[in-house]
């Protein structure tokens, strides 16, 4: 499949939004990271560019796994992702996101270490920091 996805794809009362090996294109519509019903958000090795919400974790209170992996994404992985307390698989390998790590997020070409309350992440079953 290709194209850019639609603004109203956040409408839809999704559980899970897989679109993973395709060759879609454009910006993530925000929308997408406003979804309370969401659990998993797989976009993975597409062709997605821009830059991430600053607000995309604030209105994702039931996501569990988050896979953002080798796009074209660039600038900050925005701190309200630890605001997605039911986190479990963060993965955005191969992007070109960069600045300090938040609390929760990890993977993509980031600079800092790693925070120490990574101890307290009970909910994490799955750590990605490949291609950094």
């Amino acid at each position: 499949m290709q194209g850019e996805l639609p603004d109203g794809i956040g409408n839809l009362n999704l559980e899970r939004f897989v679109i993973r090996e395709n060759s879609f294109t454009g910006l993530i519509p925000t929308k997408i990271f406003n979804s309370s019903t969401l659990k998993s958000l797989v976009l993975s090795n597409n062709d997605f560019f821009g830059y991430l919400p600053l607000t995309m974790g604030l209105w994702l209170p039931n996501l569990k796994s988050l896979v953002l992996d080798n796009n074209k994404l660039k600038g900050i992985i925005p701190s309200s992702i630890s605001i997605a307390s039911k986190l479990t698989i963060l993965s955005m390998n191969s992007d070109s996101l960069t600045g300090v790590i938040p609390d929760l997020a990890f993977g993509c070409k980031v600079k800092g270490d790693i925070p120490s309350g990574i101890g307290n992440l009970s909910s994490l079953e799955r750590l990605s920091l490949d291609s950094n």
